[in-house]
This record gives structure tokens, C-alpha cells and sequence, in this order.
């Protein structure tokens, strides 16, 4: 699912898709994992390629995801949509252009809505 949001969000802000995913990865997973869904993998994630512990957070899935934002910032990379100077009204319109490609979503079948919320979430 988040290949089609980048590519919306590449489309509208003239960002390379590399960069719009750097985005939108982190915003999607935290949302399909605040849906009950994903939250063994993104732990995993967390513990096997991030390294973190029960001692960095009682949520490791949740941040696992907040740790591939941090590795993006790291490495130069915007993190955010406000990092890329789109604001909250350009939502409903990169929302509108990726929903042209619905349907979409092998772990969660992606609507308007949800296109929204990670959008939301990536801000």
C-alpha cells in the first residue's frame, strides 16, 4: 500500500519515489499496526534489525516503526510530509490522486479513508 501513496505524493510534490517512501513506509506501518495487524513482523523488525529491547519501549512493533523514521532522518532523508513543505490541506488531494489506483492493499484493503489516515500520520 504504500508504493501507490508515494507515488501520489512523488506526483504532487515533485519528490523522487525513494524520498516519498521514505515517508509514507514509516506513517503506513504505524497505522496497519494500530489496525491489529502486522504487530508480530514490525516487532520482529524492531528487535532483528533495529535492536531494540523491552527497555527502549513496551511497544516494540509501534517502534520499530518510529525507528525506520529515525534511520531516514539519519541518513539525510525528510521523515515527514512537513518536511517536504506539504501541509494538511494537501492531504485530501495526494489522497484523491492515489485512490485513482484503488484497490490496493494485500495486508489491509486500502479506501479513501485509510489513504487519509497514513497520510495523517505521515504528517
Amino acid at each position: 500500500s504504500s508504493h501507490p501513496l508515494a507515488h501520489a505524493l512523488g506526483a504532487l510534490s515533485d519528490v523522487t519515489h525513494g524520498v516519498s517512501l521514505g515517508v509514507i513506509m514509516p506513517a503506513w506501518m504505524r497505522f496497519v499496526y494500530e489496525q491489529g495487524l502486522c504487530q508480530e513482523i514490525f516487532t520482529r523488525l524492531a528487535t532483528h534489525v533495529f535492536e531494540l529491547t523491552e527497555a527502549d519501549s513496551n511497544d516494540l512493533g509501534y517502534a520499530g516503526a518510529y525507528a525506520l523514521s529515525d534511520l531516514v532522518r539519519e541518513v539525510g532523508m525528510p521523515s515527514n510530509l512537513r518536511e517536504l513543505k506539504i501541509t494538511r490541506d494537501d492531504i485530501p488531494g495526494i489522497a484523491e490522486l492515489a485512490g485513482r489506483t484503488l484497490p490496493f492493499g494485500c495486508v489491509l484493503a486500502m479506501n479513501l479513508e485509510r489513504i487519509t489516515k497514513v497520510l495523517e500520520h505521515a504528517y
